[in-house]
Order: C-alpha cells, then sequence, then structure tokens
C-alpha cells in the first residue's frame, strides 16, 4: 500500500504533466471525491479532451445530478437496444419536457404506439397535415367535438 497527503497543513496543490502517454491498471475498485465542502466553487471537475472520449462499462452505468445538466453536440445520438425511456419525475406545476426542433423531425415507429394524456392536449400547427391511414381509423369522443374551418371539409 501507499497513501500520499498533500497539503495536510492548508491547501495543497498536486500537478502532473506527462508529455506522452499515462495509463493506469487498477485491479479492484476506483474510488475518488473532490471537495470537501465549504467553498463549493472550488469543489469541481473539469476534464478537456482534444480527440475522442469512450467509456466501456460491462455492468450498470448511473450519474446522479442534484441541480442541472447539459450535453451539447453536433449530433446527439441515444440508442437503447431494448429500452430508452425519458422519465420526468417531478409533477410540479410548470415542470415540462420540450423538444424544441429547429429543423426537421422525424419519428419513425415499427411497433404499437400508445399515447395518453391526463389532462388537456392542445396541438398548433402553422403548415399543412397529411396523415394517411392504410389500416383504419377508429376514433372515440365521449364529449363534443368542434371542427371549425376557413376552408372546405371533405369527407370521402
Amino acid at each position: 500500500s501507499m497513501s500520499t497527503k498533500i497539503g495536510a497543513l492548508g491547501d495543497g496543490h498536486y500537478e502532473l504533466d506527462v508529455l506522452g502517454s499515462h495509463t493506469y491498471r487498477i485491479g479492484k475498485d476506483l474510488f475518488g471525491h473532490i471537495g470537501t465542502g465549504g467553498d463549493t466553487a472550488k469543489n469541481n471537475r473539469n476534464i478537456q479532451i482534444k480527440g475522442d472520449d469512450r467509456l466501456t462499462v460491462g455492468g450498470v452505468s448511473t450519474s446522479e445530478i442534484s441541480k442541472e445538466a447539459s450535453i451539447s453536440a453536433a449530433s446527439l445520438i441515444l440508442i437503447g437496444r431494448t429500452n430508452l425511456v425519458l422519465n420526468q419525475t417531478s409533477s410540479e406545476p410548470g415542470d415540462i419536457i420540450k423538444i424544441d426542433a429547429r429543423g426537421a423531425m422525424v419519428t419513425r415507429i415499427t411497433g404499437t404506439v400508445r399515447e395518453k394524456y391526463n389532462s388537456t392536449l392542445n396541438t398548433q400547427i402553422t403548415g399543412a397535415v397529411t396523415e394517411s391511414f392504410l389500416a383504419g381509423q377508429t376514433t372515440v369522443i365521449t364529449g363534443d367535438q368542434t371542427t371549425t374551418t376557413t376552408g372546405v371539409i371533405n369527407l370521402n
């Protein structure tokens, strides 16, 4: 075993400058802790990678963030082999899930789709809408339906 303490009597600083490669192999666990309280502006982690980054996890990977998370990329691809879940656990007024597609948005679903709204659904479309139902459509309305148009409604 080896133990090194830097700054035992106050603030310490440790810097490692490797001009070549740095490799490490740890046979069991790797634990780390950043910050001991106090000034939270000094309890941060900042890693800059000029090339690619790859993380391979053989088990479960979990990230817990207590405030806010942001991912910024030219392209972002999320792939779930069996499930991909976007779950909002808070139901406070004003809490929303927002998808803002500035260009086009393509949705391709090859299985069954079920949408459930426990409140009002309001859809605003500023362009034309084309829908094709190749196997029929059934609509059940338990209340009133109001349809308003400034043009013609064709039912064929």
